[in-house]
């Protein structure tokens, strides 16, 4: 998990191995695909992770809120 949506945020943790977490919102569809979760751990109590199909199973997707990111 990262403070933002890419691999130039900072690691705040790693999600265990068939770990369940809310997810509160998503990057636009047609770039890299990173999904906001909650994270009471962090500052604003929340968490990007990435959205590699191979690595993460949401269901529902399209129901996820977009979020705006900064670039």
């Amino acid at each position: 998990m990262r403070n933002g949506p890419g691999i130039q945020y900072t690691v705040l943790s790693q999600l265990a191995t068939g770990a369940t977490v809310q997810v509160i919102g998503r990057t636009p569809i047609g770039g890299e695909l990173w999904w906001q979760i909650v994270y009471p751990l962090a500052s604003d109590g929340r968490a990007w992770s990435s959205g590699d199909a191979a690595l993460v199973q949401v269901t529902q997707w399209a129901q996820v809120p977009v979020i705006a990111t900064q670039p």
